[in-house]
């Protein structure tokens, strides 16, 4: 297994963590909680999910560089290029 290999797979599984900590933990225990109303459990889902998606968008381009590479269509910034066949 090479290191973009070992990377992909590691932001993959992290994201997935996140994805499911957030979507089957956090969100039903926050309306569980003493004194948070629908209109608060709500704000605070809409924050936590805002977040959220600006660290899968980060995520995703964690995944989508090494991945290229492994393509061969990104060489580390130098240029990008479609392989041969493509």
């Amino acid at each position: 297994m090479s290191t973009a290999h070992a990377v992909a797979a590691a932001v993959l599984f992290t994201w997935l963590g996140m994805v499911a900590a957030i979507s089957f933990i956090e969100a039903p225990l926050k309306f569980r909680a003493p004194g948070v109303t629908l209109q608060i459990g709500l704000g605070i889902g809409r924050l936590v999910f805002r977040a959220l998606n600006t660290v899968e968008a980060l995520l995703a381009a964690a995944v989508l560089i090494p991945t290229l590479s492994l393509l061969g269509i990104y060489q580390g910034g130098r240029s990008i290029a479609a392989p041969p066949g493509w």
